[in-house]
């Protein structure tokens, strides 16, 4: 609760501005405390005070405790430097919470700054603040899609590598392996029971069977394909740009991912013993002999800290839900169309996360670059096509390019005597526009029905309409068109516009009055439509589990689990509801996931 305090108090500022550790602690106290002035003394001087030696006017010992914040500390009143201190580590911890660190100018350093400051080890001094990713935080509901997908690319071990990052936030190589390990071990009984401890030794220092070497190397080389195709990132340490004198009196704001536990005066050291990281490592040696080439050496250096690379993810996702729309679109017409563009974009968004910076070509590709990304069974099929593999992948990118609706590939360079093939690209937006017109055009019929749907048809396609031509196109009655027209203007989907004869006043009788749709507009009031619909699902579930909540603690608890047969059938229909609830949550998330996050 303290931390959904403190992290309340960073939502509150602008957005993108950034706090210091004062200005947080300040905005804290306003909130938490009970407001302290002369009218509130004047009503309590008659009260006792609990020190009767002390009547100072300033003192903070009334009975009722003027001075106390406005509920406890369990509940969010956090009004302590410590309390708000160890929230703010949880927040950095989870990469919520950004640490911008700014050297401060010698103005200044002689004007004695107050805020988040330190000394590094040449004198220079520098100061901390925070921002808040309102996205990142977002991402918190989104885990167990990350987890599903992970077990879907990499295997069942994908699943306890995510856990242990999504549930710690930040962790070494060897915490991500033992803490992945542990779960297992407590999954899978065979492999706890193979576990040896000797008497009279420690837990932790205890012999490791051959079985538990042998998923702690299985989850280790999972690790290491998960780091290679860029959904486990690390974070990166202090810049030595960080620690820079200032010899124009002039802010340089330098913002790094945080997560380290180092300061600015370790840099320099850090750097100069680099050079020494392939020589050394710091992995556990039931699985150092892994790392045989110096490409996997470099890949985990000493120190390394990794986390979950959120973009990474939505890109993967976002590969999967296209190509389904292309295979859906154009299957018929290209064969393995779906598998082609879904390999195009995982190697679009393998370039991109491998690339520090935006350049041009990045979502450009050649025919043969995509192959790797490609099914096995897809691969072969190319591959014994007429031409040989180049050939084949080059005329199902031109035939996907000569389709124009929905338009999925632009062939940029010709196929035609290319060398590699030609050079594509694959047209993301006419894919991702008309995807979100289909879920649009989805919402207004579950919400206002079929015909209204219809009307927001006409509209996406003729354009702006007067009302008479709306219900022509739609084929309804021109009365029946405007009542649909006046709901979706109510609710936001469409705008009316009225035009007035030139050269006469206004007169609403002789106005011309048309209605339209605002693309944004249109997609901004679904996405709040889903957002609204995705809270009170969770509202519902906590107040299920709420209901439930005896049947819960007395299956948890080992014993029977229903006195008697209607016991027994509302415990089942209890569960049902419940695994209905958590569809309809991942359905809206996954719409969400659609109109912001592609």
């Amino acid at each position: 609760v303290c931390v959904q305090a403190v992290a309340d108090c960073l939502f509150t500022l602008a957005n993108g501005s950034k706090a210091s550790f004062d200005r947080l602690l300040t905005i804290a106290k306003d909130v938490c405390k009970r407001e302290f002035h002369n009218e509130r003394q004047q009503l309590v001087r008659r009260v006792p005070f609990l020190n009767t030696d002390k009547r100072t006017t300033n003192s903070a010992t009334y009975r009722y405790g003027l001075d106390e914040t406005l509920g406890s500390a369990s509940e969010g009143y956090v009004v302590e430097a410590d309390l708000v201190r160890a929230a703010l580590l949880v927040l950095i911890q989870h990469n919520i919470v950004t640490v911008h660190c700014t050297e401060l100018s010698r103005k200044k350093r002689k004007m004695n700054v107050k805020s988040s400051k330190g000394v590094n080890e040449r004198g220079v001094e520098y100061a901390y603040h925070y921002s808040i990713c309102k996205r990142r935080a977002c991402y918190l509901l989104r885990y167990s899609q990350y987890v599903e997908h992970g077990k879907r690319s990499y295997g069942p071990n994908a699943v306890y590598i995510l856990e242990a990052i999504l549930l710690n936030g930040r962790l070494t190589t060897n915490d991500v392996v033992l803490y992945a390990a542990k779960v297992y071990e407590n999954e899978n009984s065979e492999v706890k029971d193979d576990v040896k401890v000797e008497e009279g030794v420690d837990v932790d220092a205890s012999v490791e069977s051959d079985k538990y070497k042998e998923v702690k190397r299985d989850i280790f080389k999972v690790l290491t394909k998960m780091i290679e195709g860029g959904h486990v990132e690390q974070l990166k340490s202090l810049e030595a740009s960080a620690v820079r004198v200032d010899d124009d009196d002039e802010e340089e704001e330098l913002t790094f991912e945080t997560g380290t536990t180092q300061s600015p005066n370790t840099v320099t050291r850090i750097q100069d013993e680099s050079m020494d990281n392939l020589s050394r490592s710091d992995l556990d040696s039931s699985y150092s002999d892994l790392l045989s080439t110096k490409e996997l050496k470099e890949l985990f250096p000493v120190g390394a800290v990794w986390r979950v690379n959120f973009s990474m993810f939505h890109a993967s996702m976002r590969a999967l839900f296209l190509g389904r729309l292309t295979n859906e679109c154009h299957g018929k017409k290209v064969q393995y169309a779906g598998n082609l563009l879904i390999a195009a974009l995982k190697r679009i968004a393998f370039k991109a996360n491998s690339s520090n910076e935006y350049s041009d070509d990045q979502n450009l590709f050649h025919p043969l670059e995509v192959s790797k990304y490609l099914a096995p069974t897809v691969l072969e099929a190319y591959k014994q096509g007429p031409g040989g593999l180049k050939a084949s992948l080059s005329n199902a990118f031109v035939r996907l390019s000569n389709i124009k609706w929905p338009s999925c590939i632009n062939e940029v360079e010709s196929a035609a005597g290319h060398h590699e093939g030609g050079k594509f690209e694959v047209n993301v937006p006419s894919l991702v526009n008309y995807l979100q017109r289909r879920l649009m055009h989805q919402l207004v019929k579950d919400q206002f029905g079929e015909l209204s749907a219809r009307i927001i048809s006409v509209l996406q396609s003729r354009g702006q309409l007067e009302s008479e031509k709306i219900g022509e196109f739609a084929l309804l009655p021109c009365k029946e068109a405007r009542e649909h027209l006046n709901r979706l203007y109510l609710s936001g989907y469409v705008s009316m516009e009225n035009y007035q004869v030139a050269g006469k006043s206004y007169n609403p009788n002789n106005a011309l009055y048309t209605w339209a749709i605002c693309q944004r507009k249109m997609k901004q009031v679904s996405s709040d439509n889903i957002m609204l619909a995705l809270l009170n699902i969770r509202l519902r579930k906590q107040h299920e589990m709420e209901i439930g909540k005896a049947w819960v603690e007395r299956q948890e608890s080992g014993l029977e689990e229903n006195e008697s047969e209607e016991d027994t059938k509302k415990y089942h229909e209890f569960c049902r509801g419940l695994e209905r609830l958590d569809n309809a949550i991942i359905q809206l998330d996954e719409s969400l996931l659609i109109m912001r996050d592609f």
